[in-house]
């Protein structure tokens, strides 16, 4: 794997700009909690000492001073207690100065030198009878000791988002570098020629494992298409040289050996014919790429399937008496409107119609119906059905395989119904009805 694209991978700039979101966003709440947290114990600081205070001003004179005398020491008593007078001249205590400012009653903090740890103290003034300042310091050791575990807490907390955040990073690069790179191989396997090559999706996860199955979909329908396109040319080439071939014979039979006008016209009579059947394959041919083109969507409005298919039927049915068939409609729907385009759905129904009329025999019956939940039209016809293996290639062009297809026609009409179908984003299901064939064409789910 290539480190150097790394950097390159949206996983790895994604997991970056996470974890440099989640540290930016753990700092500041750090930072709030470490000064909300210090100002709530200052605060409980100078409540404590007011209150030491308040309450050592109601001791006498005596106990006061030998609490001033054992309350000179930070590290045993954790407070310091000083006597003044209102002048401001120490009386008892720790050597403390009381600032000329400062008015009593109200806390405040001191500048101090008593110990190096302790450059501040935490104090409250109170005033005593007679003529005297009562000074209770607590230290402010408290507060350093916060800021030492938050200090430390930062510490080991930016450290570990930092190291997490590198290795999640390189993790998820990692990641995406190799589904990338899979996906970069396989693409490059198609590239040279192979359409049935697809993206392998062993590696894959997430949106790109969707974007690759949607790339694989996208290439059965391209390697499909192209398959229909090599075929036809197929087809076209092989089906066409027989007719020519004809075409050409009569031409230069005419033109050899004919000695009067109605041999020639009778040559010249069935030269046409021939030329005409190909013209009608080049005809079809254009209309399904036509219908592929997706060209028709425009005329897409609200119609009736029901009427459409009963004008069909009255179509076929001069037709169908012609050949002793009898064509039935069942309408078991009581609502048959969908948007499409009513021409196209006329054509495809009468390529259906045309196909059981082909193949059924006489004195039979075609059975039309439309039927609701979903709605759908159901042809059937009692004619030799379909053999099981031939149904997958019923809708691909020129196709006429197994004993139901031999028959005039060049195979193109039921795939103008399946273009039309998939214009319309319909379903068309073949099915043996054992005797004969059934067709459904879908309109709804």
């Amino acid at each position: 794997m290539r480190l150097k694209s790394l950097n390159k991978t949206s996983g790895f700039r994604l997991s970056v700009l996470f974890f440099s979101t989640f540290g930016a966003a753990s700092l500041c709440l750090c930072l709030f909690l470490y000064i909300e947290v210090r100002q709530s114990t200052i605060d409980s600081l100078y409540r404590a000492v007011k209150r030491e205070a308040l309450r050592l001003n109601h001791l006498p004179d005596s106990v006061l001073r030998e609490r001033t005398d054992i309350s000179q020491d930070l590290e045993q008593d954790g407070r310091l207690i000083t006597l003044y007078t209102n002048e401001g001249t120490r009386i008892a205590g720790a050597d403390l100065s009381l600032p000329a400012d400062q008015k009593v009653a109200q806390p405040f903090q001191l500048k101090a030198t008593i110990t190096e740890d302790d450059p501040s103290l935490y104090c409250f003034a109170a005033p005593r009878e007679p003529n005297r300042v009562l000074l209770v310091c607590r230290s402010s050791r408290e507060i350093s000791d916060i800021e030492q575990v938050f200090k430390k807490a930062l510490s080991l907390g930016i450290a570990a988002i930092f190291f997490i955040g590198v290795i999640a990073s390189v993790v998820l690069g990692l990641l995406s570098l190799r589904q990338i790179q899979s996906i970069t191989a396989s693409v490059e396997t198609i590239m040279k020629g192979d359409l049935s090559g697809r993206l392998s999706l062993s590696h894959l996860f997430g949106d790109l494992r969707h974007l690759a199955e949607v790339v694989n979909e996208m290439l059965s329908r391209l390697e499909r298409l192209m398959l229909e396109v090599k075929n036809s040319s197929e087809n076209i080439a092989h089906d066409l040289r027989t007719p020519l071939t004809r075409v050409l014979a009569k031409l230069e039979r005419s033109i050899r050996s004919v000695s009067d006008l109605e041999q020639m016209k009778e040559l010249n009579s069935e030269a046409a014919s021939d030329i005409k059947q190909i013209v009608y394959r080049f005809s079809a041919l254009l209309r399904i790429s036509e219908l592929e083109d997706r060209l028709r969507r425009s005329e897409f409005k609200s119609v009736d399937v029901l009427g459409i298919v009963r004008d069909a039927v009255e179509f076929y049915e001069p037709l169908a008496h012609e050949k002793d068939v009898r064509i039935v409609l069942y309408d078991t729907t009581a609502s048959s409107m969908i948007e499409a385009d009513r021409s196209l759905i006329f054509e495809a129904i009468s390529n259906l119609m045309d196909n059981a009329l082909k193949y059924s025999r006489e004195n039979e019956s075609i059975e039309v119906s439309v039927t609701e939940s979903p709605l759908a039209l159901e042809i059937r016809d009692f004619g030799p059905g379909i053999h099981p293996d031939d149904v997958e290639i019923l809708k691909e062009r020129y196709k006429k395989k197994g004993y139901r297809y031999q028959s005039a026609g060049f195979g193109i009409g039921l795939s103008i119904v399946d273009s039309i179908a998939r214009l319309h984003n319909f379903r068309l299901e073949f099915e043996n009805a054992n005797p004969g064939c059934r067709v459904k064409l879908i309109f709804s789910t």
